[in-house]
């Protein structure tokens, strides 16, 4: 990334766009060990090699920053960070993960799950902005939209269109972030069913692993949650951020404590939620950790919500993804691609 800003020639190629998606942390699990020294204070080996990874990543993107700046780019430069997921806490806080005070994490929909990291920065965004806090309504699935609209180009895709494809699901958030609008454009954010059972049970996870955490591989549920922002309703007994999760059992029902993992920490993905099948709702607005279900004191707003479900779940794509093919994916990433993972499908 940092070479890709160093060699870009501004005058001949015009404007700069990279995706980048470091994988480090991530498993393999690896980092070097000069970052491991940084924080042998530590005792939990797991943690330390977490919090290693993640300072890894932030001087990572700190070297991008400093190409920016020595190549005169950052005042026109709009940089946007996300995580894709929460923090792994399954396989007995092996991973070092830490969603503390949120519930569950990574593989499952609980706020630990879903809730991530992000943030926007650079020149082109406002100065008045830079260091303040939304608490706006955000999806991962916003970030095309957004950059189609800073660009000032159509972000419709057409070619979708004619082959009968939903329109592209997000929509953008630079009025927001440029202060436009005073609130997020997105008002629901519906959350798909957790897709865990698809990794199959290996040495490295017990036989009771991935596999169960779900249901079975031929659920056809794909949306099992919504969440909508009712902030601005007029109705006082439904304003709020509300979160519903209706899902037969959902995995990770536990909270991690604020120094996880550690010597006495319990195996997550054993843990489950199975009184979550007819719906359970949270206002995360004043409760993000999950403590409180609220489905018997708001019957009107869970009927609604169900509702709204049950229409998403008419318009969901969830096409058949097949299955693992371990020596073909094995055989591109040693062969094709020189020892890195990419497309093995011809």
């Amino acid at each position: 990334m940092k070479n890709a800003v160093l060699q870009h020639d501004e005058q001949k190629d015009g404007g700069l766009f990279v995706f980048w998606a470091p994988h480090v942390i991530h498993t393999p699990l690896e980092v070097p060990e000069v970052y491991l020294a940084r924080f042998a204070e530590i005792r939990d080996w797991r943690r330390r090699r977490y919090m290693a990874m993640v300072n890894y990543l932030d001087d990572s993107v700190g070297a991008v920053v400093d190409a920016l700046t020595s190549r005169g780019l950052m005042e026109s430069t709009l940089i946007c960070f996300s995580s894709d997921n929460g923090g792994p806490v399954y396989g007995n806080g092996t991973s070092g993960a830490n969603n503390w005070p949120l519930r569950g994490g990574k593989a499952s929909n609980w706020e630990g799950g879903i809730r991530v990291n992000g943030w926007v920065s650079g020149g082109a965004l406002a100065s008045v902005h830079r260091g303040t806090r939304s608490q706006g309504l955000h999806a991962v699935w916003d970030w095309y939209a957004t950059f189609a609209a800073v660009a000032n180009v159509d972000s419709t895709d057409h070619r979708a269109a004619l082959a009968g494809l939903p329109p592209v699901d997000g929509v953008s958030m630079w009025d927001y972030w440029s202060g436009n609008t005073a609130s997020s454009p997105r008002k629901s954010l519906a959350i798909g069913s957790c897709t865990a059972h698809v990794h199959p049970p290996s040495a490295a996870w017990p036989a009771d692993g991935f596999d169960e955490w779900c249901g079975s591989p031929t659920d056809t549920t794909t949306v099992a949650g919504l969440i909508i922002d009712n902030t601005d309703s007029n109705s006082t007994g439904s304003r709020g951020l509300w979160k519903l999760v209706a899902e037969p059992r959902i995995p990770m029902n536990s909270w991690q404590g604020p120094f996880f993992p550690n010597s006495t920490a319990t195996a997550f993905e054993t843990t489950y939620e199975f009184g979550c099948k007819d719906g359970c709702l949270f206002k995360l607005d004043v409760d993000p950790t999950e403590h409180h279900d609220l489905a018997k004191h708001e019957p009107a707003l869970l009927e609604s919500m169900k509702r709204q479900i049950a229409a998403h779940q008419k318009t969901a794509f969830s096409p058949s993804r097949g299955t693992p093919q371990l020596e073909a994916a094995c055989s591109a990433a040693m062969n094709d691609w020189k020892g890195f993972w990419g497309p093995w499908l011809k």
